[in-house]
């Protein structure tokens, strides 16, 4: 893998002519528009409001991805409207419910 990272053009190319590559243009999907994971963060948001009263450690643990916000138990569901978290950025998010490890036989 050395020298694949670099920002080479000459040696891509060379990889891409001996993986026989034969020039097909190649489309790339993502999402252009900010909305949608603005949408998606506000809802991670409000998940972590409604789930505070039956799984308060994992609520306070999404919750804690959105760092400059107050802890999650001060909000309230009539507070779900008003909840703006447009300008955070998210932290990668930890793993909540670890796959349990089968006791050995």
């Amino acid at each position: 893998m050395e020298g694949l990272l670099d920002a080479n053009a000459e040696r891509a190319k060379a990889l891409l002519k001996e993986a026989g590559y034969d020039g097909t243009p190649v489309v790339l999907m993502h999402s252009t528009d900010l909305a949608v994971l603005a949408n998606l963060a506000r809802t991670v948001a409000r998940l972590a409001v409604l789930s505070q009263p039956f799984i308060p450690v994992a609520a306070q643990t999404i919750w804690s991805l959105f760092p400059p916000l107050p802890p999650v138990a001060q909000f309230r569901f009539a507070d779900l409207g008003a909840l703006d978290v447009s300008g955070i950025q998210v932290q990668k998010p930890p793993i909540l419910f670890p796959k349990p490890r089968l006791a050995a036989a």
